[in-house]
């Protein structure tokens, strides 16, 4: 693959673009704008005119621990990690279904049935699972499909979620430069950005003068 800047890769690849450099994890303002509410008119002129959104420096090589949440979020780094071992450790039962092939590479499926954890406000309450992980002769995830029944929240119904995720092009070299420093948003600030805004409270909850 040719090397590319890290804003020639967000507009190449569109939404969902996660980047890890010089210890700092980014995604893009493309990827922020699908996971959070609306942008208010703070947030709006913090991002105009960006393509990252700087999320915090990352835990030294070699800290980081796998989380069943990564894959209900559809975490791009979900593969760098012992998915099948991660599903144990978080009680769910695994069987082994069988072996099939996933974009050319040889792959055995595995299916892993539990809960995964909706978290509403200070409540959290158990959402049933079903994950099937397709995983290569080098133990690297190639595949996870799930299907995962959410509880009605204090503002939603129930429904069902379901998606495919497929990890391929391992080991192409790809060379991504460091987001240049005016073209990048402070994912912390943006977050307290958030309170610039009327909160759906009764009576309305005050918010800070963020003009």
């Amino acid at each position: 693959m040719a090397s590319r800047t890290a804003r020639q890769l967000t507009r190449s690849l569109g939404r969902g673009v996660d980047l890890f450099a010089d210890g700092i994890d980014y995604t893009s303002v493309e990827s922020w704008r699908t996971t959070n509410l609306p942008p208010n008119v703070v947030q709006r002129r913090m991002l105009a005119n960006k393509h990252w959104v700087a999320l915090g420096p990352a835990g030294p090589p070699g800290t980081t621990r796998f989380s069943v949440d990564a894959i209900f979020d559809g975490s791009p780094f979900t593969a760098s990690f012992d998915v099948l071992a991660g599903l144990r450790a978080a009680h769910f039962a695994i069987r082994r279904v069988g072996a099939t092939a996933v974009r050319g590479a040889a792959t055995t499926e595995y299916r892993a049935t539990g809960s995964a954890q909706e978290h509403d406000f200070n409540v959290t309450r158990l959402a049933p699972a079903v994950i099937e992980v397709w995983v290569d002769r080098t133990g690297r995830t190639r595949r996870i499909h799930a299907v995962v029944h959410y509880p009605a929240s204090s503002d939603d119904p129930p429904s069902i979620d379901e998606f495919t995720t497929e990890f391929y092009d391992v080991g192409a070299p790809l060379h991504i430069a460091t987001p240049n420093a005016d073209d990048i948003v402070n994912g912390r600030a943006l977050s307290r950005a958030f309170m610039c805004q009327p909160l759906p409270t009764k009576p309305p909850k005050a918010t800070p003068d963020c003009r």
